[in-house]
């Protein structure tokens, strides 16, 4: 009996011993998420910033300095300056290090791309000729009246964690451009993303390895809609690779469409009334898009979408596997027939193009009935 008694009287303290423990173990669990946090953040500080340089290509002189970086004819960026209304978006974070540049002079090894924002017009397969606005690269006069728009602006390729600063001088009469980057931070004490007529946007901006698109927000979207939208490439720092992949060729392809009663009265438009009846690959629909040159190996598709709709793509007798989405590299890549792409969003996808005879042609289209939006991938 006076052991029985003992132990009721011991084993209260028992247990709240074995609480403490418990407790204790249970706060060391709750510390330890948070000391990995920081043990992750301290391995990623460190990023490499790899040199580069633009050219315009096709153009006599360099817009920057010297190579891997350049400014192809036909292509986007993503947009995202501080006025960015696209909130949504996953934004790719600058390091503490990349931050450290802020507020100063670009190096050499920076990429500087100078453009102007131009009204013009494009022509459609049918030689219907529509109105647009759009970027062009600045010409060798450094005026803008000599500047002839592009449709999709011209592609700016980079290395990844690069700093490149874009300025886009304004020509377009009556309207205030307004710069940005989807997906990507742009720093604003070195931006002046707003110009009016006659006078230059700025924005700088870094990125790790992705695809992105760029564009001018001015007058409630009407501006990209006109045609002033771009692709921005900021390529792996390996040669021949991309996510850390293989890849023996790369094409990017920009998605979009025009309502040709908007473009021909963007001010005046009622924009509750907008239907587009032209969808776009690259600024041409179909037939006259044209097919896309496709050697046998690994080719990387960059697909941006640049238009108001959401666009599902389709690659007939091919399988794509989805690599990076808005310039974040996936951790599971997944295979697609086919792959939705969301308005103003973009997707990189690898595709093995077999050992085919010339000629060897692989449909790529849109599944949206959207029959402009059509063109082939061809063994060349």
């Amino acid at each position: 009996m006076r052991k029985k008694a003992d132990w009721r009287i011991r084993r209260p303290f028992i247990l709240v011993a074995v609480a403490v423990v418990v407790l204790a173990a249970a706060s060391a669990g709750a510390y330890a998420p948070g000391l990995l946090h920081h043990s992750r953040a301290a391995t990623q500080a460190a990023v490499a910033s790899g040199s580069a340089n633009v050219s315009v290509i096709g153009e006599a002189a360099p817009v920057g300095a010297a190579a891997p970086a350049a400014v192809r004819p036909s292509a986007p960026i993503a947009p995202t300056s501080v006025h960015s209304a696209r909130t949504s978006r996953p934004r790719q974070s600058l390091d503490d290090s990349l931050r450290s540049n802020r507020a100063r002079t670009l190096a050499a090894a920076d990429v500087s791309v100078d453009l102007c924002a131009v009204a013009g017009s494009t022509t459609m397969s049918d030689s219907t000729l529509i109105p647009i606005w759009g970027f062009a690269p600045m010409p060798a006069t450094n005026n803008c009246d000599d500047a002839t728009p592009q449709l999709p602006g011209p592609e700016i390729d980079a290395v990844a964690g690069n700093v490149v600063t874009l300025n886009v001088t304004n020509d377009i009469d009556g309207h205030t451009i307004s710069l940005e980057a989807a997906g990507i931070d742009v720093d604003p004490s070195a931006s002046t993303p707003d110009a009016p007529t006659d006078q230059t946007a700025s924005i700088t901006f870094t990125a790790g390895e992705g695809t992105y698109l760029y564009d001018s927000a001015g007058d409630s979207g009407r501006q990209q809609a006109m045609g002033l939208y771009g692709a921005i490439v900021f390529g792996s720092a390996t040669p021949g690779q991309a996510y850390g992949v293989p890849v023996d060729a790369q094409r990017t392809l920009v998605l979009s469409e025009i309502d040709p009663g908007f473009n021909a009265n963007p001010d005046g438009f009622d924009m509750n009334g907008w239907h587009p009846s032209r969808w776009l690959i690259n600024g041409k629909d179909a037939p006259g898009s044209g097919p896309i040159s496709a050697p046998p190996g690994a080719l990387l598709l960059r697909y941006v979408n640049a238009g108001v709709d959401h666009n599902t793509i389709a690659l007939l007798g091919l399988h794509e596997r989805m690599l990076a989405r808005d310039g974040f590299r996936l951790d599971n890549p997944y295979d697609v027939v086919s792959e939705t792409f969301p308005a103003a969003e973009t997707g990189d996808a690898l595709v093995n193009i077999p050992a085919s005879p010339s000629g060897t042609q692989f449909p790529l289209y849109n599944q949206n009935g959207k029959p402009g939006m059509t063109t082939f991938l061809q063994v060349p």
